[in-house]
């Protein structure tokens, strides 16, 4: 499940100065970023240092209008970054084009490693410690000398200069804040000379280079790749601007390190789309420049300078987020509360967890071992080629198939839980069963992909030549598919870190409804993150080896994935947590509605056309309605079964041999046609003066006797009567072995004349299961049928089980145990662990209650009030588990 995230602020002195967050699109909970109301107010900004000093924020500008707006007053400073600009353009013009790539890879290498190394660093320890401030201290960089100006240091004097060019008295300022104007300029410098060597090594790398314009290409492609190019550009550019216009100066220049301000924090735009858009699509443009370009070199800069970021993020933003706002730990908190009220020892995901002392894990590790081993050790021929792909397919069919039926039929019938329930296990054991089982499987089916993969792409075979000449551009297939890998690790991490262990492995499918949803992280942006980046390594492979197989696997994890999320999981979670709580729109559905315009999401389609879709949609969920009410409830509610025999109850009727008849003496099978399990079936039969005394009765299950109707091809299993009290002999294969056996069958002729007479089946000649049933009279001593009875359903008496154990449900139980055993103690009557004797009971048990318990539970109770205490343990259980 997805957990709330807990936000806490302990870096300010007084609450009322924390900046409360609110969203213009969604009531919900969103992670903690500086960003400044967009319908910013006229009333000056109030800033706040660590230290508790507040004061009014003066208005400041963004790097592009402090450098090139001539409109506003400039510095040395600023002069200086101008200047050093320039200084790119005069170097890209003197040098030799044949060395302005390898330079502008340098100068661009240099200035990269100055924004995530330099500024990383620099905020890294402002952070912990505030150097930049004690440096500023340190140096007295803001301090005005008692004496004239030439008493002043140069770099004081520079720093006074700044300042009054840009209207601001240092001394009306506290020195946090003075010391982050300074440090703009080091940002400006370094993140303008990031772009321009950039720019500058784009245009070195573009089709205008000869060695880039040799390359043939199709029009159609290079249509795409422009259009593509421009798009990436384009959006990449919009980022940006929205991304300003969010977060303003203050967050662009990291102000938070410095000091916090009172605003409220608005969520929407670009900040509702991706998660940290600065760092992820904030880099798109870098792509639609290689795209521009056809150049490898500009891709391969691209992705570096990209992979620098996401580590300056990582290593220097998120640990400053979680030291300020406080660190997201309720997840990981959640699931160590949840190990410890549970008694589990920790989940094994991945390698995490894993335990020398576990077999599960050594098998498991093992299993995984071989999955990657094996494939290299076959010899490079097609028969091996196929038989490791047939392996993987397997392993995935098994893994989509099984897991899925699994997780269906927990979600529906609670069945995994109930087995282990059944077995006097608790459900926190069947669990800790299904996760090992999860674990293992899941893991073994990526196991034997990858190496199914690094196979194709190592030992690929001769046939395949055409598909991987040059002409199919390898190189960008390796990089692109190695991205999309990386995508898919990532929206995995991030799954993981929202949810948890018991979230992973469908801890609402198995554990009481812990907590009640809620969208944060990764899930803020995307409803199913998993949907499409949750497969994208998959088809990342795919692309990577060029191999026909390997898109057969990527299309069956796909459909794999289609039904679990649409078929299994959704409906689940509609069930727990309810509709609205599930469907709620992601950050960029959100933002993607907001850019229709109110009119066509007003108006929609035409009246004629939505009260179509309406009514398709109602016949639909009417249809959906029926197929899920016309499912077997439980076994005492089998109206569909009584229905059935009427329809065949002519067919059974019609067979008769002339004279011969056999009817009810119970009123409920005349008119219900149905009797309860252990009630006796009186029957009354007629036959000519000139029938056997060796005739015989039986009582069979209709679905066993299949069409066979003039003759009985399967045994009785002694729940049979003979007719005459006379009889001396009966049915080759129902032999009487004892006298007291024999007393106690002719005990069940109540009345024997000559054409008629009554049987009577009780006590051992009844059957203990429930279903549909007929009585059939045979001929002499042989199965030969002269009469088939009307179909009638032998029904358990429901048990409800109460809150607590009561008088009545104990001797409903008893009851149970009197149909099994006949005046006999509990422990008597399973002494010895008799087994046909357990298996009738649970039978009872399971089909009254509805609670399937097995032998071992029947065991362990040593008493009827016991047994009854267990059943109410289980119920309960299920219960939660329903709720």
């Amino acid at each position: 499940m997805i957990k709330a995230k807990s936000v806490s602020r302990e870096f300010l002195p007084d609450e009322e100065l924390v900046p409360s967050i609110s969203t213009s699109s969604s009531d919900t909970p969103l992670e903690p970023l500086v960003l400044l109301d967009k319908d910013a107010p006229t009333a000056p900004i109030t800033g706040i240092t660590a230290g508790g000093v507040s004061f009014v924020v003066p208005e400041t500008h963004d790097m592009v209008r402090t450098l090139f707006d001539p409109t506003l007053r400039k510095t040395v400073l600023d002069a200086a970054i101008v200047v050093a600009l320039l200084s790119n353009f005069a170097i890209y013009y003197l040098l030799p084009p044949a060395y302005r790539i390898s330079a502008f890879i340098a100068i661009y290498v240099f200035w990269r490693f100055g924004y995530n190394l330099g500024i990383g660093y620099l905020l890294y320890h402002q952070s912990r410690e505030s150097r930049m401030v004690k440096w500023a201290q340190r140096w007295q960089l803001f301090a005005r000398a008692a004496g004239p100006a030439s008493s002043r240091t140069r770099v004081q004097r520079i720093m006074e200069q700044e300042f009054s060019a840009k209207g601001i008295a240092s001394a009306s300022y506290p020195i946090e804040f003075n010391t982050w104007l300074i440090y703009r300029k080091f940002v400006d410098l370094i993140l303008m000379q990031d772009f321009t060597a950039y720019m500058c090594l784009v245009v070195a790398c573009s089709a205008l280079n000869p060695a880039v314009a040799r390359i043939v290409e199709l029009p159609v492609l290079t249509a795409i790749r422009w259009s593509l190019g421009m798009a990436f550009i384009l959006f990449n550019l919009w980022v940006k601007l929205d991304a300003h216009r969010i977060i303003k100066d203050f967050a662009w220049y990291w102000g938070d390190f410095f000091f916090l301000q009172k605003a409220d924090l608005v969520f929407d735009g670009v900040f509702d789309m991706v998660p940290h858009p600065m760092y992820s699509v904030g880099y798109i443009g870098y792509y639609g420049f290689a795209l521009l370009t056809k150049s490898y070199t500009v891709l391969i800069v691209s992705l570096f300078a990209h992979c620098l970021q996401f580590a300056f993020l990582i290593g220097v933003e998120n640990p400053h987020i979680e030291k300020i706002y406080g660190s997201d730990d309720s997840t990981g908190q959640g699931d160590q509360v949840l190990l410890e009220k549970l008694h589990l020892k920790p989940l094994i995901f991945g390698l995490r967890n894993f335990n020398w002392f576990r077999s599960s894990d050594i098998l498991s590790v093992l299993v995984w071992a071989s999955s990657l081993v094996v494939p290299f050790l076959l010899p490079r021929t097609a028969t091996a080629r196929y038989t490791v792909f047939g392996a993987t397919l397997l392993v995935k069919l098994v893994q989509s198939v099984g897991l899925n039926v699994i997780l269906h039929q927990q979600s529906t019938t609670k069945a995994w839980t109930k087995r282990f329930l059944k077995h006097d296990y608790t459900l926190y054991n069947a669990f800790e069963n299904w996760t090992v089982l999860y674990n293992a499987i899941s893991s073994l089916t990526y196991t034997a992909l990858a190496a199914f993969s690094a196979r194709e792409l190592l030992f690929h075979d001769t046939s395949d030549s055409l598909v991987r000449s040059s002409n199919s551009w390898p190189l960008l297939r390796y990089i692109l598919g190695a991205m999309m890998v990386a995508l898919q690790l990532w929206t995995q991490y991030s799954i993981f870190e929202e949810i948890g262990y018991f979230g992973w492995f469908y801890g609402d499918f198995f554990l009481p409804k812990l907590s009640s949803i809620s969208k944060s992280g990764i899930y803020r942006y995307l409803n199913n993150p998993e949907r499409f980046f949750g497969i994208s390594g998959v088809w990342g492979l795919a692309l990577a080896t060029y191999s026909p197989l390997v898109f057969l696997l990527a299309c069956v994890w796909t459909i794999n994935n289609v039904v679990l999320l649409n078929f299994v999981e959704q409906p689940h979670m509609i069930k727990l947590y309810g509709e609205q709580s599930v469907l709620l729109d992601g950050g960029l559905s959100r933002t993607i509605k907001n850019l229709i315009p109110d009119q066509l999401k007003t108006e929609g389609f035409s009246p004629s056309r939505r009260l179509s879709m309406n009514n398709v949609s109602s016949l639909t969920g009417k249809l959906l309605r029926d197929l899920r009410r016309s499912k077997f409830q439980d076994s005492t509610d089998q109206k569909h079964l009584i229905s059935l025999s009427e329809k065949i109850m002519d067919l059974s009727c019609n067979h008769s041999v002339q004279g011969y008849k056999v009817d009810f003496a119970v009123d409920s099978i005349n008119t219900k046609r149905y009797v309860l399990l252990g009630e006796p079936i009186r029957v009354k039969w007629t036959a000519p003066e000139t029938h056997s005394t060796d005739d015989w009765i039986g009582l069979y299950k209709v679905v066993n006797t299949g069409f066979s109707r003039k003759a009985t091809k399967i045994s009785s299993k002694g729940h049979w009567i003979g007719v005459s009290q006379t009889s001396e002999y009966y049915v080759t294969g129902s032999e009487l072995t004892t006298d007291a056996s024999k007393t106690a069958r002719r005990e069940c002729v109540l009345q024997d004349n000559t054409t008629s007479g009554t049987v009577e089946f009780k006590g051992d000649l009844l059957v203990l299961e429930a279903g549909i049933y007929e009585v059939r009279y045979h001929l002499g001593n042989h199965h030969n049928v002269g009469y088939i009875s009307c179909p009638f359903e032998i029904r358990v008496a429901a048990i409800d089980i109460p809150a607590t154990v009561s008088a009545e449900f104990t001797a409903a139980l008893q009851g149970l145990l009197e149909l099994v055993a006949p005046a006999t103690d509990y422990t008597e009557a399973f002494k010895g662990k008799n087994g046909k004797k357990l298996q009738q009971f649970t039978y009872l048990i399971g089909t009254s209650t509805g609670i399937e318990i097995g032998e071992t539970v029947v065991l362990n109770a040593k008493t009827v009030t016991g047994l009854g205490k267990k059943l109410i343990e289980i119920k309960g259980v299920l219960d939660e588990l329903s709720k």
